[in-house]
């Protein structure tokens, strides 16, 4: 079954929250191609944080696109109207863009809420700590030997 044929699950309502971003993968972000289970991946790896992803051939595809295009949205009704979409519908694309997101191998080129990136920034760096306490709260005591 092809993705217009599934219809509904073609659109997503979270489309409006991506397809206006110019998005890019970082330079520092490293690319190899994996053949796994006789199937193409593409391995994303950023080696300065150590982020990984593994990326099926049609996103890979649809990613490398997306620097030849001024928008998300503009780049998936390309793909969409020459009919290369495939399997990636908009609901996979905000999945793997936000995915692609968290793991910090995007640069995004639109206003971003500068609050929201610090507050990202400060619990990345607070979990560590947090992970530490609770290690303190709960150490192993033996009262007996059996």
């Amino acid at each position: 079954m092809t993705a217009a044929a599934k219809g509904v699950w073609m659109f997503s309502d979270r489309w409006l929250h991506v397809s206006g971003l110019r998005v890019t993968l970082r330079d520092r972000v490293r690319v190899a191609v994996r053949g796994i289970g006789g199937e193409t991946w593409y391995m994303v790896h950023d080696p300065l944080t150590n982020e990984h992803a593994r990326l099926r051939a049609d996103a890979w595809h649809f990613l490398a696109q997306l620097k030849f295009h001024p928008s998300v949205g503009e780049a998936w009704r390309v793909a969409y109207a020459s009919g290369e979409v495939g399997a990636l519908t908009q609901p996979r694309v905000v999945q793997l863009i936000s995915a692609l997101y968290r793991r910090n191998l995007l640069t995004v080129s639109t206003n971003i809420d500068s609050a929201r990136l610090v507050e990202r920034g400060r619990l990345r760096r607070r979990k560590p700590v947090l992970q530490r306490m609770q290690t303190l709260l709960f150490l192993p005591v033996p009262l007996f030997d059996p």
